[in-house]
């Protein structure tokens, strides 16, 4: 489900072409101008392409957690947006052609992405956005930026997070332009993300839109240019809400991404999900109940809940239990989860498997295993003994 994360945080994007109204001008007369049409725009209707190169290794190690490959593609979308936030963005055409026609829009509450090629409309609600971009490691005003998508908001912040140089005049398409050059500014929580980011900006010297933005970092690169924009027209309220084409059907995944709850509100929904959730008789070290978090499944992966402990001397651990096959191990790294390089152990009356791994001196022990009789798979890891792994197996009820 990544792939639709990341459409809508692309799309989003590029509504950072709109702003603007215009001899030659200093970076922040520029950027005053754009903030004023920002504004001043309450619609917009524009038709942009979009260009992007992700480098995985680079991104994986930013993201944390994530298992993104190579990818190189661009994509061409018409987008209606009006204050405060509503969103449409439809794709005209594609490098991956099985996208073409694939749409989002953000009512004010819920985003949609709907795939023709499935028939399935994927609905998302702020919140569970929000958390998603949490543990993604993407710093807060970027959350508000994917969670919110308010036109004047995201330029100001975009703005707000950078240093801005002019560069030469210079014609792009049919526009003549002033060119801004953009870095994170030294306080930035940009630079944490991607600390070599580098921008430009290409201003409409007619319009002070920006007609064409590149952006590069270790991470990757991409960039816009728009051939359309029209400014503060009616759109009907029918654009921003979302109609199920004929024959398709809605995928919720507003609870699906994993996220903070209470110890009860878990039972609870361990128990609506069909499975008693065990808890641990014993933690070691005084240890304590930091986090919880719950997930209520999607596509036949279950309802899951991750319990996570600190205690003492420096003990961490967690416990995930998924009612269904696959997904216990998420956290695991991939030469924990391959059972062939752990060994086979005792647990609660029924085979599971016990292994650790090592990495920039930190051992992590891992222990998961299927309950009896039931479809609720378990798995405990941390820095913690093996030994320490097993008794709180035998201690969950």
């Amino acid at each position: 489900m990544k792939r639709w994360f990341l459409l809508a945080g692309l799309l989003v994007a590029g509504l950072t072409v709109l702003a603007g109204c215009g001899g030659q001008v200093t970076a922040q007369e520029i950027v005053q101008h754009m903030r004023d049409t920002a504004a001043k725009t309450d619609s917009a209707h524009l038709v942009v392409t979009l260009h992007g190169q992700v480098n995985g290794d680079a991104a994986n190690a930013m993201l944390g957690g994530t298992k993104l490959t190579d990818v190189n593609g661009n994509v061409t979308a018409e987008l209606w947006y009006q204050k405060p936030n509503l969103l449409r963005a439809q794709i005209v055409s594609s490098s991956e052609s099985r996208i073409n026609g694939v749409f989002v829009v953000h009512d004010g509450t819920y985003f949609w992405a709907y795939d023709p090629q499935s028939k399935i409309a994927y609905k998302l609600d702020d919140a569970a956005l929000r958390d998603f971009a949490g543990k993604a490691n993407i710093p807060a005003d970027l959350q508000d930026l994917l969670a919110n998508p308010d036109l004047e908001t995201m330029i100001n912040q975009v703005l707000e997070l950078t240093d801005v140089t002019v560069g030469p005049s210079e014609k792009v398409g049919a526009f003549q332009t002033y060119r801004l050059d953009l870095k994170p500014k030294a306080d930035s929580p940009l630079v944490q993300v991607a600390p070599d980011l580098q921008g430009t900006l290409w201003v409409d010297q007619a319009t002070w839109a920006p007609v064409k933005a590149t952006v590069s970092a270790k991470q990757g690169s991409g960039g816009f240019e728009m051939t359309t924009l029209e400014l503060n027209s009616t759109l009907p309220a029918s654009t921003f809400q979302f109609a199920m084409p004929p024959g398709g059907h809605t995928v919720d995944l507003s609870g699906t991404v994993p996220h903070s709850v209470t110890l009860d509100q878990a039972r609870q929904a361990a128990q609506a999900a069909g499975y008693h959730l065990l808890e641990p008789s014993y933690v070691p070290a005084d240890a304590t109940l930091v986090q919880v978090m719950a997930s209520r499944g999607l596509l036949g992966q279950g309802a899951s809940v991750n319990m996570n402990y600190s205690g003492a001397g420096g003990v961490t651990f967690w416990i995930s239990e998924l009612n269904g096959a696959g997904a216990a191990m998420q956290q695991a790294p991939k030469e924990m989860q391959d059972a062939g390089s752990a060994q086979t152990v005792t647990v609660r009356g029924v085979d599971g498997h016990l292994a650790t791994h090592t990495e920039k001196g930190v051992t992590t022990a891992l222990l998961w295993w299927k309950e009896a009789k039931t479809n609720l798979t378990v798995a405990i890891g941390g820095q913690i003994s093996q030994a320490e792994l097993l008794k709180i197996a035998e201690g969950l009820k």
